[in-house]
C-alpha cells in the first residue's frame, strides 16, 4: 500500500445524530438520554514519517503516516445543554495517524497488488496525491 509523503485529510461532520447519557455508568447501563446532535471539523495534515505495526504473525497489520490534526467541534441536546470547542487553530497535537489497517478474517484481504493499491482502490477511482 501506498501513502502520499505529505498528505491530507479532512472529517467534516454536520448534526450528527446521538444520544448523551450524562456519563459512562449510564451510558453503558442503557439508562435515561436525551437525543443530541454534534458537528465537528477534523483536519491532518501528515509528515514524512511512515510506520508499520503489527504483523502477520501477531493478526494485525497497519500501515500510518504519522502527522498533525487539529479539530473544532459543538454539541447541543433537546434538554438545553451545548458546548462549542476554541477555534481549531488553538489545537495542540498529541499524536496524530492515518492510515490502514487489516486484522481477523481480513487480515491476508485486499494484499497490495503491483502498483502499490489494492483491488478495491481501482473500483472506487483512488488517485494518489503525490
Amino acid at each position: 500500500m501506498r501513502f502520499p509523503a505529505h498528505g491530507q485529510a479532512r472529517l467534516d461532520v454536520s448534526d450528527l445524530a446521538l444520544e448523551d447519557y450524562f456519563d459512562f455508568v449510564n451510558a453503558v447501563n442503557d439508562g435515561r438520554s436525551v437525543e443530541a446532535r454534534a458537528s465537528f471539523d477534523i483536519d491532518w495534515n501528515g509528515g514524512d514519517k511512515h510506520v508499520t505495526y503489527g504483523s502477520l504473525a501477531q493478526g494485525f497489520v497497519g500501515e500510518f503516516i504519522e502527522g498533525t490534526a487539529t479539530i473544532e467541534w459543538s454539541a447541543h441536546s433537546d434538554d438545553g445543554f451545548s458546548y462549542k470547542s476554541d477555534d481549531e487553530d488553538t489545537s495542540t497535537t498529541v499524536f496524530a495517524a492515518v492510515g490502514r489497517e487489516r486484522n481477523g478474517v481480513l487480515l491476508h484481504e485486499n494484499e497490495d497488488d503491483e502498483d502499490g493499491r489494492d483491488e478495491h482502490d481501482h473500483a472506487r477511482g483512488h488517485r494518489d496525491t503525490d
